[in-house]
């Protein structure tokens, strides 16, 4: 619980981070990958 609960918020403010910055790529028209994905198919 010592390393889980801060880890936990950490990730949480990291996604909301990174989903604002790719939505203002969208809006601009470029494309972005997100960070730490797996790619499948390139």
């Amino acid at each position: 619980m010592l390393i889980g609960i801060p880890l936990l918020i950490g990730l949480g403010i990291f996604d909301v981070i990174v989903t604002i910055i790719a939505a203002v790529r969208a809006m601009d028209g470029e494309k972005y990958r997100y960070p730490l994905a797996i790619r499948f198919v390139n």
